[in-house]
């Protein structure tokens, strides 16, 4: 007859909850990441409509704001994107690879692609040109 023994029930292990994933440690260090003092530089979207007397229009602001909220995810989105890539090379973020003679002709072929995309794209407006602006405020005469 074969001896019974007893065997210690595993232990339940906590499960992990939706509040603990993103504790505030975890939320602090992506927000670092996502470098925010990097948007100040994405208020000058907003120049040209105070500088055009616009910005008594809520419709334009809408569109405004959604564009600087954009503009500032999508930078800081390849901001992380960069640090994921580059964490083993670089983890301090101190060399630029862009003036880095063996990286040339990548920096030439990324460089022509944006320049493809902007001349294929150029009538895509987001907001109305600044000068046709200041001619419907100001009259055909003010530019």
């Amino acid at each position: 007859m074969m001896e019974k023994t007893s065997v210690p029930a595993p232990e339940k292990t906590p499960e992990k909850s939706l509040s603990s994933a993103f504790s505030l440690p975890s939320f602090s260090l992506l927000f670092k990441t996502m470098r925010p003092h990097q948007w100040v530089k994405n208020l000058l979207l907003f120049a040209p409509f105070m500088l055009a007397h616009q910005l008594n229009r809520p419709d334009k602001i809408a569109v405004l704001a959604m564009t600087f909220l954009c503009m500032c995810l999508m930078a800081s989105g390849i901001y992380i994107i960069n640090d994921l890539f580059d964490v083993k090379a670089d983890p301090d973020e101190v060399h630029n690879l862009a003036g880095d003679p063996a990286h040339k002709k990548t920096l030439r072929e990324l460089r022509a692609l944006v320049d493809g995309f902007v001349a294929e794209n150029d009538r895509l407006v987001v907001c109305e040109d600044p000068v046709d602006i200041m001619r419907g405020y100001y009259g055909e005469d003010a530019v």
